[in-house]
């Protein structure tokens, strides 16, 4: 029996990449926390799942999660349809995540991460339950099928109640959660997906506000998609994404409510349809000779979408439509060599921004070099990646919210500064070292090298929307008021993973040099050593997480041991955040907000 390896093209920063990154790890071990109780990878992890079939070894490389039909044997298959969230950026897209405003994930990410497909199982669940003390519970689970007829459903809840010393019932805690789930159908040749989220987040305002208790925000979407093939490599797709996005006060039992409802109230709807049409042609020349590569393989879209948002308080007339075009295209060489090319164009009918630009030309260019054989089975090879050019998003209303929970959006500004325009530029580099004819050969089994950096600068007036800390909270609300920032911003990262027997080391840098929020650190260490018993199901971690000019620069120090019984089921003890925990003492967001530190969690992964 062999193996087929599906691996999401999404070379990151800093991920377990090793035998035992697996088994050591299911955190990414650099992470930017971006508001008092999340946090952003800024290496994200590859996603890897392993398809048993008979006497097949194939390695497929991709976004679309679809094995192609020369790669299959006589019988059909077809892996599960993804949830509708990004898929991460490559290794030379280390995007500035930890910059309010910037795009990210419409959905909170699938707790799918590794699936054994067996040729006479079609049905899975995973997920993990980890309840801690202080009182918290963070719980995440999957059940999907695998037929072309593909269903999932992802669903995730986290409670934290009490910081510290300090009590849920005064405004000490947060709740947040998230349900997404999808199905898809068969119409002749082609596919259709209906989909659905639901995400919530509730901070309490910790005795700030002297109307009300916490705040609430509600996040639901609908899409419909469809896609059709219309023979020799041309295809139709279009689909119909609708979201709805809301935030609420809870009052306080003392003070009235009718005259301040309007405080913090925000009610937004928005639908985004479009339509592409794409070609793609694969082994363009199959001839093996000196003078012309093995195969060649072309893609071009051609991509129309309209986008309209606007607030359902009929006291905020506020509205903005936007569409676009765009053309892409890219040319793959062997495997091996991708150059690639976009161009746009956006109109906003109402203009956006500080200087009510109406007219974007939105453009990239860029290129992927990928070495072809891996310089070892637990590493991927040698790759370099660049890219720039003028981007230009709608930003996501819930995702700017949930990185700063205490800042007052208003629903005109989000809608009319909804558009982020940013002049970029990325380039990132993943470096195996060779170690055979060294020295450091009889001591390091592995050894990996990962460098990005990436500058952004604010284009034609289309700033960011940041919370003005500096100013100081609205007693009355109890939150920030916020501001437009043009920002220049230059972030780099650098990661090293080195294996020694049975030892998994790793060291990861992060700065951000010319911008950064007052609650982010602009520079980064974070250090880890795991241990993977070779004999036994049992192994370890321990991890620093060094964060310069913060708030509270306390170093965050954790531990796990965790247990095996069997391959699809492992127990951990967790100590998190362990000077905090031990001292009883809360870790400062913003001066006067405090975040969840400290806890002790027993964890429970599953796999069926």
């Amino acid at each position: 029996m062999k193996k087929i390896h599906l691996m999401q093209l999404a070379l990151c920063m800093f991920l377990g990449l090793s035998l035992y990154g697996e088994n050591l790890q299911k955190e990414p071990l650099v992470t930017v926390e971006t508001s008092g109780n999340q946090e952003t990878e800024a290496f994200p992890k590859i996603q890897e799942e392993t398809l048993y079939l008979p006497d097949l070894v194939t390695i497929i490389g991709g976004e679309d999660w679809q094995v192609s039909q020369e790669a299959l044997p006589d019988y059909q298959i077809q892996l599960p349809v993804p949830p509708s969230v990004s898929v991460p950026p490559s290794v030379a897209e280390a995007s500035l995540q930890a910059v309010e405003g910037d795009p990210v994930s419409e959905l909170p990410p699938s707790v799918v991460e590794l699936a054994t497909v067996k040729e006479s199982k079609q049905f899975f669940v995973e997920g993990f339950i980890e309840p801690a003390w202080p009182l918290s519970l963070d719980t995440e689970f999957s059940v999907f099928t695998v037929d072309p007829q593909a269903f999932f459903l992802d669903f995730g809840y986290k409670t934290v109640g009490g910081y510290g010393l300090e009590q849920a019932e005064d405004g000490f805690f947060h709740n947040k959660s998230f349900l997404q789930l999808g199905k898809n159908f068969v119409v002749g040749g082609g596919r259709l997906q209906l989909q659905g989220n639901y995400q919530a987040l509730d901070n309490g305002l910790q005795g700030q506000s002297l109307l009300f208790d916490d705040i609430n925000r509600r996040g639901a979407g609908a899409s419909l998609q469809l896609e059709l093939p219309v023979g020799k490599g041309f295809s139709l797709a279009g689909g119909l994404p609708v979201d709805w996005y809301n935030r609420y006060a809870g009052f306080s039992n003392t003070v009235g409510r009718a005259e301040e409802n309007g405080a913090v109230a925000a009610s937004l709807l928005g639908f985004s349809p479009w339509l592409s049409f794409a070609w793609e042609s694969r082994n363009w020349n199959t001839k093996n000779t000196r003078a012309l590569p093995t195969n060649h393989e072309f893609s071009v879209q051609l991509l129309m979408d309209w986008g309209y948002w606007a607030s359902l308080d009929p006291q905020i007339n506020s509205t903005q439509n936007r569409g676009s075009l765009s053309l892409s295209g890219s040319w793959l060489w062997n495997s091996q060599l991708e150059i690639f090319s976009s161009l746009g164009l956006v109109y906003l009918p109402s203009g956006s921004g500080e200087q009510n630009t109406k007219l974007l030309v939105p453009f990239a260019l860029g290129l992927n070099w990928n070495e072809k054989e891996a310089s070892a089975e637990s590493f991927p090879g040698m790759s370099f990646s660049v890219e720039g050019g003028l981007d230009s998003h709608h930003r996501n209303f819930y995702q700017l919210e949930a990185r700063s929970p205490y800042v007052n959006f208003s629903p005109g500004a989000l809608i009319s500064n909804g558009e982020v325009s940013d002049w970029f530029f990325k380039a990132g580099s993943s470096l195996p070292l060779k170690l055979q004819e060294t020295p450091l050969s009889g001591l390091f089994q592995e050894l990996f090298l990962q460098l990005a950096v990436e500058y952004r600068q604010s284009a034609f007036g289309n700033t960011v929307l940041v919370g003005d800390y500096a100013t100081g909270i609205d007693s009355w609300t109890g939150l920030f008021p916020s501001k437009l920032e043009d920002r220049k911003a230059l972030f780099s990262q650098m990661a090293v993973t080195a294996v020694v027997k049975n030892f998994l080391f790793k060291a990861g840098w992060n700065s951000q040099w010319l911008y950064h929020p007052v609650y982010e650190p602009s520079q980064r260490l974070v250090l880890s050593c795991g241990y993977d018993s070779p004999r036994h199901p049992w192994g370890g971690e321990l991890k620093a997480d060094f964060g310069f000019r913060l708030p509270d620069s306390l170093p965050i120090l954790g531990a796990q041991v965790y247990f095996q019984p069997a391959e699809n089921l492992r127990l951990a003890v967790k100590v998190k955040d362990m000077l905090k925990l031990f001292s009883g003492r809360q870790r400062v967001f913003v001066e006067p907000y405090m975040k969840e530190a400290g806890s002790v969690a027993l964890s429970l992964q599953f796999n069926f």
